[in-house]
């Protein structure tokens, strides 16, 4: 990848080389990878056993206050510590409220 990349620098870091140089690192991580039989991440390894992620499947604008409350319940009670809530009612007054 360091000689194709040396080789085509003067022709420009991005655009047509850059990503005619993406598919060839793809095509040798496949390549890699099967030889091995081995997904990526195995491949490489894991550094943590988890990782935090939040949900932002709930707060959605139409729902009503209540419903609202009753979805963000249940995210956290599927273990989410965060989430995203919708903004962007046309009074800030009601986004205020709904926060």
């Amino acid at each position: 990848m360091n000689d194709l990349h040396y080789t085509n620098h003067f022709i420009g870091q991005v655009g047509v080389t850059r990503v005619g140089l993406c598919a060839v690192n793809l095509a040798l991580w496949d390549i890699m990878l099967k030889v091995t039989g081995l997904p990526l991440w195995k491949y490489l390894r894991p550094v943590k056993d988890k990782v935090k992620a939040y949900n932002t499947d709930g707060g959605w604008l139409q729902t009503t206050t209540r419903e609202l409350l009753s979805d963000m319940g249940k995210l956290v009670e599927r273990g989410f510590h965060a989430m995203k809530m919708k903004l962007g009612l046309p009074d800030p007054r009601e986004d205020y409220e709904r926060v």
